[in-house]
Parts: C-alpha cells; sequence; structure tokens
C-alpha cells in the first residue's frame, strides 16, 4: 500500500473571555487586577492509513487537531495624571 500525502489545516480561530476590577487608592493611585481565558484553534493533521512492517498492521487514517488554551493573570498599579496625589484639593 503506497503512503499518501500528510496534510495539514493551518486555519486559526480563537477567542477571549476576561474580567477584570480596579480599586481607588486615592485620587491618583488605583490598583487594577485582571484574569482572562484565552482559546485559539490550531492546525489540523490529516495523516492517511499506512502499513507498519513488523509486526505487519495497518494503521487506519486519522485526523487530529491542536488547540492552545491560555489562562493569563494580570495585577497592576496605576497613576492618574491629574488628580491631586491625596485628594487634598
Amino acid at each position: 500500500m503506497p503512503q499518501e500525502k500528510t496534510d495539514f489545516d493551518y486555519g486559526r480561530l480563537g477567542g477571549i473571555i476576561g474580567l477584570g476590577v480596579e480599586q481607588a487608592l486615592t485620587p491618583a493611585w488605583s490598583f487594577t487586577a485582571e484574569y482572562d481565558y484565552l482559546h485559539f484553534g490550531g492546525p489540523s493533521v490529516a495523516t492517511p492509513a499506512t502499513v507498519q512492517d513488523p509486526p505487519l498492521a495497518i494503521l487506519p487514517a486519522n485526523t487530529t487537531s491542536l488547540s492552545r488554551n491560555y489562562h493569563v493573570g494580570k495585577i497592576g498599579l496605576s497613576y492618574h495624571f491629574g488628580a491631586t496625589p491625596r485628594g487634598n484639593g
């Protein structure tokens, strides 16, 4: 049985969901925290049926999909220009 070509499909779609909060510490300073979940589809790899020898066996055709998932956490300290540092007018 001749080996056929292995095919790759590189299409990628994805999405992101996030949640964040910001808390004022003073009128000029604030603390932020954020969590993001990212999911991206990856390439599909299609392999044809092949014959393995030895031992004699036929491996069926198969398609495998790869994907990437990321969990990202961020924290920050922000300074707001133009605000009074301690709120004393």
